[in-house]
């Protein structure tokens, strides 16, 4: 599953190509990695955390599990960089975006999406 890039076709494109890749990640796959990181785990610190991520207009808004607001901020989209592999299942996109601190104050209505997540960090 994991082959090494070196000496495929790779093209780098910006957001502004006619080109659209597919985002996500087939669950196989995902397994896949995360039982790989597992495995290795033994040499690395494993942490867990809970957070649910809101969005208000332009404003994202993180709680922890204990409900407190731990982050509050605006998130200006910088530039988008697809870059296509062919023959690998996947394509690469990195995101660049400017992360611009707002007081909780600014919060207004109610919230337009709600995502609760759970992450591992192996570091």
């Amino acid at each position: 599953m994991l082959r090494s890039l070196v000496g495929s076709e790779m093209c780098i494109r910006d957001s502004l190509a006619p080109h659209k890749i597919s985002v996500g990640m087939q669950s196989k796959d995902f397994d896949a990695i995360k039982a790989l990181l597992t495995s290795m785990s033994e040499a690395m610190t494993v942490t867990s955390s809970e957070s649910t991520t809101s969005t208000f207009g332009e404003l994202r808004v993180t709680k922890d599990e204990t409900g407190k607001i731990t982050c509050c901020m605006k998130k200006k989209k910088l530039a988008t960089i697809d870059i296509v592999v062919p023959g690998y299942p996947y394509d690469l996109r990195i995101g660049v975006a400017q992360e611009i601190p707002v007081d909780p104050s600014e919060i207004q209505g109610s919230a337009q999406y709600t995502r609760r997540r759970v992450r591992t960090c192996f570091c």
